[in-house]
């Protein structure tokens, strides 16, 4: 899994960070916190934009709620790979169909 976050567009929170900006509500999907939200700064950025605020909103969840949420998300990822495999077989089939087609002609 990667380290990564997503965020609602409405948080809906009334926690403000250090900038005194309404913090937005985020989704952490790192192995070690799969699925939990937090609230962060909404200019907070990699390159070091906006404050370093950090606040969990969910509480810790237990080893087993943690397990299943990444076996969910490997599956999930195993998935949409077999469907692009699926989906790049089709096109080269089709592909291979028109050329012949065009041979016997």
């Amino acid at each position: 899994m990667s380290d990564c976050s997503s965020f609602s567009n409405v948080s809906r929170s009334s926690v403000l960070c250090k900038c005194f900006e309404e913090a937005r509500l985020r989704t952490s999907w790192t192995d070690a916190n799969p699925g939990r939200r937090f609230h962060g700064c909404r200019y907070w950025t990699v390159d070091g934009g906006g404050c370093d605020f950090f606040k969990w909103s969910d509480p810790e969840m237990s080893e087993r709620a943690r397990t299943l949420i990444l076996n969910l998300l490997q599956e999930k990822n195993r998935y949409k790979a077999l469907k692009h495999e699926k989906l790049q077989y089709d096109r080269n089939i089709w592909k291979y169909a028109l050329v012949g087609s065009w041979m016997h002609f």
